[in-house]
């Protein structure tokens, strides 16, 4: 098992790292496997990237992301500013179902409802967000409309753990009460958790899905 400090010192130089990136302003705070990310950012998007950056860490089990977005007065953004550019960004980048989502926002912090058939275009409604000016925080209350009985899911899933090559199919449990997912088992990195999940996601009809996985080095 790798060290609080070493995994610290990662995460730090992997936020140093990656080019698009400023990590001036972001202090990171260890606990076990459990990254804590903190301080301020320029931007919603700049707060998401370090997110991912910390995720990418050999040994890092949570990220508990705190980081606030700087938001001045000079800026000149209102929230019906941003709720205008929010429900442009969704129809640019969703064109088919942007008409299903609806966009409240609330001192820059976005709530996004409605109810959509597969879980990616849940993910590309809070990914368009990231460019908008004045975001602080993104709510994704979207819901999905089952497709598939729950046995089905479940087939669906295992199959495509099989097919995968960066999991070990025989290491993890999948279990389906009604739209509702559940994983059990272990992987080898955080990387490995969040491919498990995200393919356990694309199954049509998930509705939501539960990682009991740990992590073992």
């Amino acid at each position: 098992m790798r060290s609080t400090e070493q995994i610290k010192l990662d995460v730090e130089a992997e936020l140093r790292w990656a080019p698009d990136i400023d990590d001036s302003g972001i202090t990171v705070a260890v606990h076990g496997a459990v990254v804590t990310l903190a301080g301020s950012v320029n931007s919603y998007a700049d707060k998401c990237r370090a997110e991912r950056a910390a995720k990418r860490v050999l040994g890092v089990s949570a990220v508990a992301d705190e980081i606030q977005v700087r938001v001045t007065e000079t800026d000149g953004v209102d929230d019906a500013s941003i709720a205008n550019a929010a429900v442009e960004a969704l129809k640019a980048n969703m064109p088919i179902c942007a008409d299903r989502i609806q966009v409240v926002v609330s001192d820059g912090v976005v709530t996004l409802d409605g109810q959509l058939d597969w879980n990616y275009e849940r993910e590309r409604a809070e990914e368009a967000l990231q460019s908008v000016r004045g975001v602080r925080m993104v709510n994704n209350h979207i819901r999905i409309e089952p497709r598939v009985e729950p046995l089905e899911i479940k087939r669906r899933i295992e199959e495509a753990f099989r097919r995968s090559a960066e999991l070990e199919a025989e290491a993890i449990t999948v279990t389906a009460d009604g739209r509702d997912v559940t994983l059990s088992g272990k992987v080898r990195s955080w990387d490995q958790r969040m491919k498990a999940q995200q393919t356990a996601w694309s199954a049509p009809g998930v509705a939501n899905v539960r990682s009991n996985l740990r992590v073992v080095n």
